[in-house]
């Protein structure tokens, strides 16, 4: 069944919300980097209070993304799709202090990126509300709520990758104000297989 551009967006948005609100607690407590010395990054490029941290990260994407299809005769179909899973990915950082006394870079650009291996996400649920016209040419009849109901195994491939570039106005050690601009690219691809279906009333199988 087909999903339209505006359905697709707002899957998008759903998981980019969910990313930013989820993953982000959990990578910086289990993240590790290794952040080379402002000096030894700076002499190499020429450039004075240049810094960079790179490391490894690791998180877990939990819940499911929902699709509501309606056709023109008003049935319905309603699919869930399974995100559980463990990510890992890298982060650079590259900043650019004012001065030697700076507590913090005033300009940074960040680069992020995770990934999965092919991995089982749960089950993807789809169900279907059959409107009373395409009942009656079905089977005959009208037939009142869930008409037929499916599970399959879902396998997820996921990529997100986040390009930013972050201005602090007030770089100071514990809290700083500033803006932020930035590029997020994601990609989800799903297998589906396995599938278990029942039918309701004239539906069943």
């Amino acid at each position: 069944m087909p999903f339209n551009n505006s359905t697709y967006k707002q899957f998008l948005f759903i998981i980019t919300a969910y990313f930013c609100y989820v993953l982000t607690g959990l990578i910086s407590s289990t993240s590790t980097s290794y952040a080379g010395e402002t000096e030894e990054f700076g002499e190499v490029l020429g450039i004075d209070n240049l810094c960079l941290t790179a490391g490894l990260q690791y998180g877990r994407i939990e819940g499911n993304t929902t699709y509501n299809n309606f056709t023109s005769s008003n049935s319905e179909s309603k699919l869930e799709f399974p995100l559980a899973n463990s990510l890992a990915g890298f982060e650079i950082v590259l900043g650019y202090k004012d001065s030697d006394q700076a507590l913090q870079p005033s300009h940074k650009v960040t680069l992020k990126t995770f990934t999965n291996h092919w991995s089982d996400a749960g089950k993807m649920k789809d169900s279907d509300w059959i409107s009373d016209v395409d009942d009656v040419g079905y089977i005959g009849e009208v037939h009142k709520g869930l008409d037929i109901y499916s599970e399959s195994d879902a396998q997820l491939r996921l990529n997100i990758n986040d390009l930013n570039y972050i201005y602090n106005f007030t770089p100071a050690k514990g809290l700083t104000f500033g803006g932020l601009i930035g590029y997020r690219y994601q990609k989800l691809r799903y297998e589906i297989r396995d599938s278990n279906q029942v039918g309701y009333g004239l539906y069943e199988i």
